[in-house]
């Protein structure tokens, strides 16, 4: 682990940086720009889609790709989009079919648009779909549903993130992929890159890079996989602190020169 090859660092968003929806701290808002301003490049990995991120693109530096909605859209800024990934919409009517009627709530995320919980148009096959959120708290719920479309793996990446939850995107995306094609974008190696996460979503991102950040309130799996765990959780602003430890310690100076 050398963290003087770090070029560019990649950071989740909720349960890394922020908790769940909540925006930025008072704390990293004013640490961010000083992080920036030693000489630390950053940029979003997240699940959230690019028209929720208002409020966090004071993490991104300026001209850096950033990833959204799970790795089925790149960024360069909010008007450029560089890549995209769409699923089938005749998959996201049989996952849908299959969800609702064992109980479980819906969230599709639309190019264009993310829409609320059970909000399905009737006219899907004249919208692209990003990816599929399937979530219920009724017992075996989602060990049911996983398990009747288990079979269309080789279509979508079907991703069971908790014992309440399923993620389902296109085939061959992720955070990895996404975190690769700003490291090809920007002429950088994996061994350049720093992942900070806490969910099963940022492992595979995580163990691709450099060096992989597991937060302080991520569960054992994540902290595994991760060749750092930060000291503090993300109530705490463990991800900046962490950041700021080693600008700090002089960890980056050969970077931030």
């Amino acid at each position: 682990m050398n963290l003087r090859n770090i070029k560019l660092v990649a950071l989740d968003l909720d349960g890394t940086l922020v908790v769940d929806r909540y925006p930025i701290s008072e704390y990293a808002s004013k640490y961010i720009p000083l992080l920036k301003k030693s000489g630390i490049r950053m940029t979003l990995l997240t699940g959230k889609h690019k028209n929720d991120l208002d409020n966090y693109m004071i993490v991104n530096t300026k001209d850096i790709p950033y990833v959204t909605s799970n790795g089925t859209q790149i960024w360069l800024n909010k008007n450029k989009l560089l890549w995209e990934k769409t699923i089938d919409y005749r998959f996201i009517i049989i996952f849908c079919k299959i969800a609702l009627k064992m109980g479980a709530k819906v969230r599709l995320y639309g190019c264009n648009k993310t829409y609320n919980w059970n909000e399905i148009p009737l006219n899907l096959s004249e919208h692209k779909w990003l990816r599929m959120v399937v979530k219920s708290d009724l017992e075996n719920s989602i060990e049911m549903i996983y398990q009747k479309i288990s079979c269309y793996k080789k279509y979508c990446c079907i991703d069971r993130e908790k014992t309440t939850r399923i993620d389902i995107h296109a085939i061959n995306t992720g955070k990895k992929e996404g975190i690769e094609f700003v490291a090809k974008y920007l002429n950088l190696s994996s061994e350049q890159i720093m992942v900070i996460g806490d969910n099963v979503n940022d492992i595979s991102a995580m163990k691709w890079a450099g060096i992989g950040v597991a937060m302080a309130n991520a569960n054992l799996k994540i902290k595994m996989q991760a060749d750092v765990i930060t000291k503090k959780d993300v109530y705490e602003d463990g991800a900046i602190r962490y950041l700021l430890e080693l600008v700090k310690n002089g960890e980056f100076s050969e970077y931030t020169n």
